[in-house]
């Protein structure tokens, strides 16, 4: 890959539109050339140029001809981007089996994404068979080599009994070796399975250690998950008000499902003052978030004038949004307010 430098740009228009002027850097004019050359990896940089459309227009059509260029001279990052355009349908048409195919051509490079990559269209069974067995074969692969998103990918494999026997212990193992190296979403995951009594390793200490882990390593997710453990165990585990100030932390940090939970907890006075305005407050700010279980909140209080003025209007907006995301209450009361006219 090209190293960003900062050069005098020469001004050469580039596009047909007058609208919009590119000028080309001595950098992109290099590039270029090797591009011409055959040289892969710049072919694979003039892709990215057009991919990204900052010093060359926008044009995914190119991006997909000078990436595939580079890909058949058998340059992995540029077969892993290949294969992400046949995935997404950028430039080309939509493929899932060329995209495995590509991925796959990574992979036999041992190209650490390129093996992930392949392993998850194995799961997905997306331009080729669903087959588990493959797909923990893959991961395995990568995680031996200690890619934390491999490892993070095989424990799951472990914990849900997907292509290998359900293993708590070895699920534990690759999650632990994930967290290491800071991987969020297998601190997390830790977290959750020493809270789960069905796992059998029952263990609210650790549980809260991984959340706290995560917390540190920026999880909001994990802010609102241990505000639930403490609410729920609070007579099991010292609380003192702990499960409100993480839900608040959360919350201000515009998690959907806190905000709501916190409105929860003040239109009911559990834990806290009751707060009907503050509580209506939080739902607003979860609604607006696309939250439907408090679309369809905000859409009955509208609906019944409950802490809000009665405005049908605003009660069929909001229960129509939470309907679009199939939220069958809201559904329901959408369809008795227009009967009602």
């Amino acid at each position: 890959m090209y190293r960003v430098f900062t050069f005098v740009f020469i001004a050469i228009i580039i596009s047909c539109q007058p609208s919009i002027a590119f000028a080309i850097s001595f950098q992109l004019k290099q590039i270029m050339s090797g591009a011409l050359n055959n040289n892969p990896q710049a072919q694979d940089a003039l892709a990215k140029a057009y991919y990204d459309g900052k010093e060359l227009p926008k044009d995914y059509t190119k991006a997909a001809l000078w990436y595939g260029k580079a890909a058949s001279r058998g340059y992995g990052p540029a077969q892993i981007a290949l294969g992400d355009m046949y995935y997404q349908g950028l430039g080309i048409p939509q493929n899932y089996t060329k995209a495995a195919l590509w991925y796959a051509k990574a992979s036999n490079q041992d190209n650490i994404e390129g093996i992930n990559k392949l392993a998850k269209m194995y799961c997905d069974g997306l331009g080729i068979p669903q087959n588990y067995i493959k797909a923990v074969q893959y991961f395995s692969k990568a995680a031996q080599k200690n890619d934390p998103l491999a490892q993070f990918n095989l424990g799951m494999m472990y914990l849900q009994g997907q292509g290998v026997p359900k293993d708590i212990t070895k699920a534990i193992n690759w999650h632990e070796q994930a967290a290491k190296q800071n991987f969020n979403p297998s601190e997390l995951t830790l977290a959750q399975i020493y809270q789960n009594k069905q796992n059998g390793v029952l263990n609210y200490t650790k549980s809260i250690n991984w959340y706290e882990k995560a917390i540190r390593d920026g999880n909001i997710e994990a802010l609102y998950q241990l505000g639930l453990l403490y609410e729920e165990q609070r007579y099991l585990i010292q609380d003192s008000g702990k499960s409100v100030a993480l839900f608040e932390k959360a919350a201000l940090q515009n998690y959907a499902k806190a905000q709501y939970h916190l409105g929860l907890l003040y239109y009911t006075g559990q834990q806290v003052t009751k707060n009907i305005p503050l509580a209506i407050s939080w739902f607003e700010k979860a609604a607006k978030q696309g939250l439907a279980v408090a679309q369809y909140d905000m859409g009955m209080i509208y609906a019944k004038g409950e802490g809000k003025p009665k405005n049908l209007q605003q009660a069929k907006y909001w229960l129509y949004k939470s309907c679009e995301k199939k939220f069958i209450n809201a559904c329901n009361a959408y369809k008795i307010l227009n009967q009602n006219k």
